[in-house]
C-alpha cells in the first residue's frame, strides 16, 4: 500500500505532476470500491380470500378511507409497501483529508397482496371470473408501481 502511494500520488507530486489533493483522490479511487447502490424488489404471488361477504368487503374499503354505500363491493384488493434500506461506507483518511464510497442497499416489497371476492360468487362462476379479472388489474398496478418506484431509487 505504502509503495503504490509513493508511486501513484507521492511521485507525481514531487515533479510537479498534480496537486497533493488530485494525488490523495487517485490513491482513493484505487483503494477503495466504488459507489455501490443496488435496489432490489420483492413481488409475491397475490392470494385471493373468499371469506367475506358484499357488506364486509364493503366495510373493509370504507375502512380504508374509500366510501362505499350500499354493501355495493363485490371485491377489494389491498397490499401495502415495505421497505428497508441498508447503507455503509469505506473511508480512507490522511493528513487530514479523507475519502468515502457509500454502499446503500434498498429492499422494496409488497406485503401480503390480497384480492377479497364477494362469498356471494362461487369461484368457477361468470360473475366471479368477471370481477376477479377486474381486481388483477389491480394487482398489475400495485406491481407496475413497486417497480416505476424501484427505478426511481435508481
Amino acid at each position: 500500500m505504502l509503495r503504490f502511494f509513493l508511486t501513484v500520488c507521492l511521485l507525481p507530486l514531487l515533479l510537479g505532476a498534480c496537486s497533493f489533493d488530485e494525488g490523495f483522490e487517485a490513491y482513493c479511487r484505487a483503494q477503495l470500491n466504488p459507489v455501490d447502490i443496488e435496489v432490489l424488489t420483492e413481488i409475491p404471488t397475490h392470494r385471493v380470500d373468499q371469506s367475506l361477504n358484499r357488506a364486509q368487503i364493503s366495510d373493509l374499503l370504507t375502512q380504508g378511507g374509500q366510501l362505499v354505500t350500499d354493501n355495493r363491493a363485490l371485491a377489494a384488493t389491498r397490499a401495502s409497501l415495505e421497505h428497508g434500506v441498508f447503507a455503509r461506507h469505506d473511508t480512507l483518511g490522511l493528513r487530514g483529508l479523507a475519502c468515502a464510497r457509500p454502499s446503500v442497499h434498498v429492499k422494496l416489497r409488497l406485503v401480503d397482496p390480497v384480492v377479497y371476492m364477494a362469498s356471494e360468487y362461487p369461484e368457477g362462476t361468470c360473475g366471479y371470473d368477471t370481477v376477479y379479472l377486474h381486481e388483477t388489474r389491480h394487482v398489475q398496478a400495485y406491481e407496475a408501481l413497486l417497480r416505476r418506484t424501484a427505478a426511481t431509487a435508481r
